[in-house]
């Protein structure tokens, strides 16, 4: 046994140093020398270890793990196209927050179904279903059932309502209910809708072209389902670039470009959606903000916000409604005031990041905070017809123009002076400068302060 394992680890290590089509054919003419007894015990060995090393069409393979079954995720996957992550000030109807389908589900496998959903809490492996389609029925069986099971408790609660509002509470509150309710609305039409939805594009890029393809299914579709125009317009925004593309539809639907005639028009739900869309990105901006405060995914949210109500208002008089004005208003005073909170802070955080002297000299996070204040800003600046900060921008653009003036005079000097720890300090604030200009002055000014550092860092000749 002994040598067995040493001729073992000896073949191993001579196959290593071969190549993989060197292997294969050594195996071929092992296995052309005999088989079964014809084969001595060494031959044996050797062809074993071979076919193992190189998994040969007579190795065993180790089995593999079999996939965790996610009964969560295959009972809801027929709503994912729905589902949103951003919990909006006002809910929209069509849109579920992922965050309900998980307190939903908790609610099902602790309180309404134990007996049959409780495994399920967690992905888990089974071998129950090994037929064909098993899962799948399994499945269908039980998103029926959880859903015949809430339906029977809401109505048991209806006319008690201390019972009715222990049932919000456990379902996960009002915003969740809400969900469960559009849930309930929306399964007897999920087939339709997915025909519709497998006949638009992956993804409509805004043009005339792109756009027909898109109005022309949901205009055929709505003149037989008029009831399901909140449903199209909800299921849309994955497959849309703009949102004038619902603006789009919208009129087509109304015949109209008129404000009043669109209230009155199956074109109502795609306007909603477009404003609702326009909400993502106000909640997206806040949340990197406190979390991260990556420059582009900060910028890119303020830019598709700007984006996502020109492609409403371009050709549309949403101000002649009240409902649509008083909501364009509330999401730009919004994300107005997000925004001023941040740029009211500019000017000591560009002043840290640009200042050496024997008390104060920026550190690496002073760099990074100064730039993403000035991205900021300077979006703001690009975006300003979105937003209601004309008069912050006014007021604080001539005393960051005039920051930048000065430190572009003082830090060449200041650079060409220094010396160990300040000169590291100088060029470190140089490089902010640089940074904050670009946004500013533009690239050419930028370059120049560029091509200023360079030939102050180039050896002072004897």
């Amino acid at each position: 046994m002994a040598g067995e394992v040493v001729l073992r680890e000896k073949v191993v290590s001579f196959l290593s140093e071969l190549s993989p089509a060197a292997r294969n054919m050594l195996i071929r003419k092992l296995e052309g020398s005999g088989s079964g007894d014809a084969v001595g015990e060494q031959m044996r060995v050797i062809l074993e270890a071979a076919r193992s090393f190189s998994g040969g069409r007579d190795s065993r393979p180790a089995e593999t793990q079999p996939a965790a079954i996610d009964m969560k995720a295959r009972i809801f996957a027929p709503f994912a196209v729905f589902m949103v992550d951003e919990k909006l000030v006002n809910k929209q109807r069509g849109w579920i927050l992922r965050e309900s389908i998980d307190t939903l589900w908790t609610f099902l496998c602790q309180e309404v179904l134990p007996e049959e959903f409780l495994e399920w809490r967690e992905p888990r492996v089974s071998d129950d279903f090994t037929a064909p389609g098993a899962l799948d029925k399994e499945v269908a069986r039980l998103q029926a059932l959880a859903f015949e099971k809430l339906v029977q408790r809401d109505r048991a609660t209806q006319d008690e309502p201390k019972a009715h509002q222990r049932f919000l509470s456990r379902m996960g509150g009002e915003t969740a209910y809400a969900d469960f309710q559009d849930m309930v609305d929306m399964r007897g039409r999920l087939l339709a809708l997915e025909r519709l939805f497998t006949k638009l594009p992956t993804l409509s890029s805004g043009g005339d072209a792109s756009d027909r393809l898109m109005i022309e299914p949901i205009q055929a579709y709505l003149s037989e389902m008029p009831g399901d125009r909140t449903w199209v317009a909800a299921g849309l925004c994955s497959r849309i670039s703009t949102t004038a593309t619902l603006a789009r539809i919208a009129t087509t639907l109304a015949g109209s470009q008129d404000a009043v005639d669109l209230r009155k028009s199956s074109g109502v739900p795609f306007i909603d959606i477009g404003l609702s869309m326009a909400e993502r990105h106000i909640i997206r901006f806040q949340n990197q903000v406190r979390s991260d405060r990556a420059n582009a995914q900060v910028t890119g949210e303020m830019r598709r916000f700007h984006e996502a109500l020109r492609g409403l208002t371009t050709n549309l008089e949403l101000e002649n409604d009240s409902a649509w004005r008083a909501r364009l208003s509330q999401l730009r005073r919004r994300f107005s005031e997000i925004i001023a909170g941040e740029i009211e802070r500019i000017l000591p955080v560009l002043r840290q990041a640009l200042r050496v002297d024997e008390k104060s000299q920026p550190t690496d996070s002073d760099g990074a905070e100064a730039l993403f204040q000035i991205s900021v800003f300077a979006t703001a600046r690009l975006c300003r017809d979105s937003l209601a900060v004309n008069e912050l921008l006014t007021r604080v653009t001539p005393s960051i123009d005039q920051m930048v003036e000065l430190y572009a005079r003082e830090l060449p000097e200041r650079l060409r002076r220094a010396s160990g720890e300040y000169r590291s300090a100088a060029l470190k604030a140089f490089d902010n400068l640089i940074a904050i200009a670009e946004h500013t002055n533009g690239e050419e000014y930028a370059a120049y302060l560029r091509r200023t550092r360079h030939n102050l860092l180039q050896p002072r000749s004897a």
